[in-house]
C-alpha cells in the first residue's frame, strides 16, 4: 500500500491517452484524477490476488494473477464502488459491465489461466518492460498456466506478438471506438 502513489503515476502516465480504458469515464470526470482511482482500485485486487509486481527501476508494473483465485475484501470492494460512481458513473455501468462480460466469456471458464490485468510502463522506462515480460513468462512456465491478455492498443498488440502471444479474437466497439485484441500466450506452444 506504500506504492499507491507510484503506481498511479505509472498508471497514469501509461493509460493517459489509451481508449480502451478512458472510453469508459464519464465525459464529466477529470481523467487523471479517474486513473488515480482506477489504480487504487486495481492494486487492491492484484494485491488480494497475489498479482502485484513493480519493476526494479520503479517504471513499471504488473499486475496478473490467476482467473480462479478469488478472495473477497472489504478494501477491494470499496475502491471498486468508490471508482465506479465516482469515475464512471450510474448511467455508464452497465455498459462498462457489458464489455466486462464479453472479455470474461472469450477466456476459459475454469479460470486455470493467468489474466494480465495491466501491464504498464512509463515512457523512461525500457528496462522494466523486458523484466516485467520476462517475469510473467517465467511464472507461466512455473505454473504450466496459459497467459490471457486483451489490449485496445496496436502497438501494444505487435509487442505481445514478437514475445510469442497469439491473437484468438477481435472485438469492435463502433459506438465506443474500440478496438480490442484478446491475445493468448501458452506455456505449451512451440514458437519458431
Amino acid at each position: 500500500w506504500k506504492d499507491v502513489p507510484l503506481v498511479s503515476a505509472i498508471l497514469s502516465k501509461a493509460f493517459r491517452e489509451n481508449p480502451g480504458v478512458n472510453w469508459m469515464f464519464k465525459p464529466s470526470a477529470d481523467p487523471a484524477l479517474c486513473l488515480k482511482r482506477m489504480a487504487r482500485y486495481v492494486l487492491a485486487k492484484a494485491i488480494n490476488r497475489e498479482g502485484a509486481w513493480i519493476s526494479t527501476n520503479e517504471k513499471g508494473l504488473i499486475f496478473f494473477f490467476e482467473a480462479s483465485r478469488s478472495v473477497f475484501s472489504l478494501r477491494e470492494l470499496w475502491f471498486e464502488l468508490f471508482f465506479a460512481f465516482t469515475s464512471i458513473g450510474i448511467r455508464r455501468i452497465p455498459a462498462v459491465m457489458r464489455r466486462e462480460s464479453v472479455r470474461k466469456s472469450l477466456r476459459p471458464a475454469d479460470g486455470r489461466y493467468l489474466y494480465c490485468w495491466f501491464l504498464a510502463v512509463t515512457n523512461e522506462g525500457r528496462g522494466a518492460a523486458y523484466e516485467l515480460k520476462d517475469f510473467l513468462i517465467s511464472e507461466s512456465v512455473r505454473r504450466n498456466l496459459p497467459v490471457y491478455v486483451e489490449t485496445s492498443s496496436l502497438r501494444n498488440k505487435i509487442v505481445y506478438e514478437r514475445i510469442g502471444f497469439t491473437t484468438y479474437h477481435e472485438w469492435k466497439d463502433e459506438k465506443a471506438g474500440i478496438e480490442l485484441w484478446f491475445m493468448k500466450w501458452d506455456p505449451g506452444e512451440k514458437r519458431h
